[in-house]
């Protein structure tokens, strides 16, 4: 019988008092972006930014682990922020991050695993203090392993602020 394009089929007779189990298997396997925002531009020493990390899916459960990591980059350093929020490759998140922000200090500052149903997760949702760093950027990404079956890490574009002190 067919309900909604999805066919069920009874091979045996079970009588009304059996309980039938059912697993639902998608034929979209799914597909994790990941996504940080954060307040960007100029912020104080002491004063806190809104971070908040989202992991889209485009289709079923794909359970994955997830890291968001922070990079500080010296005074005078610009950050690259990656193209999108679809690159992918075999690299730890610290490595491929650092790898396109050299010299950076890179360190997971939370992580995860989960299964991801839901077309959007947030996964982060907090106020980080910014630190008595004055002059330095500092950048907050989210990689997601694996984005995909049979996947890689996708990571997020940066969202990035630096410290300095704000005009009046």
């Amino acid at each position: 019988k067919k309900s909604n394009g999805v066919e069920f089929k009874s091979t045996d007779i079970i009588d009304r008092n059996t309980p039938v189990y059912a697993r639902w298997t998608s034929s979209n396997p799914g597909e994790l972006t990941p996504s940080v925002d954060l307040d960007e531009g100029i912020v104080e020493p002491g004063e806190t930014v809104d971070l908040i990390a989202k992991v889209s899916n485009s289709g079923g459960d794909v359970t994955a682990d997830w890291r968001v990591v922070k990079l500080v980059l010296d005074p005078g350093v610009s950050p690259n922020k990656g193209a999108d929020d679809s690159t992918a490759s075999d690299q730890d998140p610290c490595a491929f991050y650092r790898g396109v922000n050299s010299g950076a200090l890179c360190t997971s500052v939370r992580g995860g695993s989960q299964s991801f149903i839901d077309p959007s997760t947030e996964v982060v949702s907090s106020d980080e203090t910014v630190p008595m760093d004055y002059g330095k950027t500092v950048c907050y990404g989210l990689a997601v392993n694996p984005y995909k079956a049979g996947g890689s890490w996708r990571y997020s574009r940066l969202k990035c602020f630096t410290i300095a002190k704000k005009p009046k």
